[in-house]
């Protein structure tokens, strides 16, 4: 009663969840890589079980390389003061960084002991994300591991950072175990705009991204007609995707990211259609963005199609693409991504 007159206050805390195995380099560790913690849901005890047999590994590796894939964005400036402790501090708190931007360094003066102008480096929050403070990591894993560098000197002058590119795709978050799997499973993909796929006794993992066609089909494949539907309805239509992601800089508070908006999509349908999303594993507004225009690029592919083929398209799995050729409906080489298989 003596510490905590008005009783004993919401305790909150930022942690990091558990280590994960990584299929690239066999190594267990700390990450926030959406493949990789897909990997362990499917794996766990506290997921699915699966044994390593049950996990196309090759799926993994892909769509954690994709994941970890530098995009580049809109840069985001700041001056920043350094001390000798290795730790950096901003001056603006309306600019917002996030672990792992890559950044490089000016100055108007000397950096400081240890940096170096045009050199990439990647950064560390120091103290929280409301905290300007931050430290300096020299590649992508040391910014994920903490690994800072050594500053041993304050330099001289008004030193600048500017990031300008960040991973593609990241994954921060928790669940309950009381979560039905198929759910979890569903809300870990949003933060790789992917998919999961059981496919030949195993699961694949797939992050959003534009792949090449493993296979071309011709009329001479086809045991049957073609099922075209040349558009979808217009009750799933939509051109602008707005929704919520989580934001580090507001306590971890789920937030609206900014509405995306397609104004030829939307002039082509007559009216503002609107799509609303949860992206409960992102972070950052600006790859909360992304994954939103991927979901309407998608939604606005309207061709599918059903064929019937011969024994010569066994090795086609689904969310493979194929390439389509077909002279009656003017197709030459049509790429599609395969939803269904039976």
């Amino acid at each position: 009663t003596k510490l905590f007159p008005t009783g004993i206050p919401n305790l909150k805390a930022v942690v990091r969840g558990k280590k994960v195995l990584d299929t690239r380099d066999s190594a267990t560790r700390w990450t926030n890589n959406p493949a990789l913690i897909m990997r362990d849901y499917l794996t766990s005890t506290d997921g699915l079980s699966c044994s390593s047999s049950e996990v196309n590994d090759t799926s993994i590796t892909a769509a954690a390389n994709t994941s970890d894939e530098f995009v580049t964005v809109t840069a985001v400036v700041d001056t920043f003061t350094a001390a000798t402790t290795n730790i950096c501090t901003r001056a603006t708190s309306t600019d917002r960084f996030h672990r792992g931007d890559r950044f490089q360094l000016t100055t108007s003066g000397s950096l400081p002991s240890g940096l170096s102008a045009s050199t990439n480096y990647f950064y560390i929050p120091y103290d929280g994300y409301e905290s300007l403070k931050f430290q300096v990591a020299t590649t992508y894993a040391n910014a994920l591991a903490g690994t800072a560098i050594n500053i041993t000197s304050t330099g001289s002058g008004t030193h600048t950072l500017t990031a300008t590119a960040q991973p593609r795709y990241t994954t921060d978050g928790s669940f309950k175990l009381d979560a039905s799997p198929i759910e979890i499973v569903d809300d870990l993909g949003t933060g790789m705009a992917g998919a999961v796929v059981y496919s030949k006794g195993a699961y694949s993992v797939f992050a959003g991204e534009a792949t090449s066609s493993s296979k071309s089909i011709d009329e001479d494949v086809l045991t049957g007609d073609i099922t075209v539907r040349p558009h979808i309805e217009r009750a799933q239509l939509f051109n602008h995707v707005r929704g919520t992601y989580v934001d580090p800089y507001n306590k971890w508070q789920v937030s609206d990211f900014p509405i995306l908006t397609n104004s030829s999509y939307a002039s082509a349908d007559g009216e503002d259609l609107y799509r609303d999303v949860e992206l409960p594993y992102t972070t950052n507004s600006i790859r909360a963005q992304r994954i939103a225009k991927i979901m309407l690029e998608k939604s606005r592919q309207g061709i599918s199609c059903e064929m019937d083929c011969n024994y010569s398209v066994m090795d086609v799995a689904v969310f493979d693409v194929i390439s389509v050729t077909n002279a009656r409906l003017g197709w030459s080489s049509k790429q599609f991504r395969v939803m269904a298989w039976e």
